[in-house]
């Protein structure tokens, strides 16, 4: 069935002490996933339906996270998207494990299926000063990095603002602490790390006159 059919309100937990078990602070805000969702709602022995949801592929803007505490990953922003999921190679690189028995299956515009990898629970994910976990679906080989889809958007209450010259900022809130933090946001291939690199090679151009 496709994702649309699941519960769209999304979970969201506040931990009123630390759990050790999963390695998670007290105070920690975790987001919760539609398909994890649907998951636990089945009862003993019910028949589990495949859940397919589109492969995104469209030019979307950008932010820069810091996942699990280990590396940035070029995230395209989509309140299209039901989930938020990552590629195995950038799973890989930041150290996630996942779950291999939660999966979804992707459909691309030519009507291909692939199956997903499985489902990397409560990942950190760092904006600005703020803190999130997340649910992340883990898939081969897809057309970006990381997806964040409206679990994301729903937590944060996400604000979207356009400048006159284009350019794009989100604004988000930690629903604990109202915090607020200002994201920017930038074209595919052009993100910040892009843009040192770019630096460094200007100056050591300059340094050669």
């Amino acid at each position: 069935m496709p994702i649309e059919e699941l519960r769209q309100e999304i979970d969201v937990f506040l931990l009123a002490e630390e759990d050790r078990a999963a390695r998670l602070p007290k105070g920690a805000i975790i987001v919760g996933d539609p398909v994890l969702q649907y998951y636990e709602s089945l009862a003993p022995g019910e028949e589990l339906k495949q859940i397919f949801v589109a492969n995104a592929s469209e030019s979307l803007r950008c932010v820069y996270p810091l996942v699990n505490g280990s590396i940035k990953v070029e995230s395209l922003y989509d309140t299209g998207s039901q989930i938020v999921s990552i590629s195995e190679e950038k799973a890989m690189q930041a150290g996630l494990s996942w779950d291999p028995d939660i999966v979804i299956y992707m459909q691309s515009a030519n009507k291909g299926v692939e199956k997903s990898l499985g489902l990397a629970r409560n990942v950190a994910f760092l904006f600005g000063d703020i803190v999130l976990y997340i649910q992340v679906h883990v898939i081969r080989n897809p057309a970006y990095d990381l997806l964040l889809g409206s679990p994301f958007d729903t937590l944060t209450e996400t604000c979207v603002k356009t400048a006159k010259d284009g350019n794009k900022t989100i604004t988000i809130h930690d629903p604990n602490t109202l915090q607020r933090a200002v994201i920017p946001t930038y074209p595919r291939g052009k993100g910040p790390t892009i843009l040192e690199k770019k630096a460094v090679k200007r100056e050591k151009y300059e340094e050669g006159f």
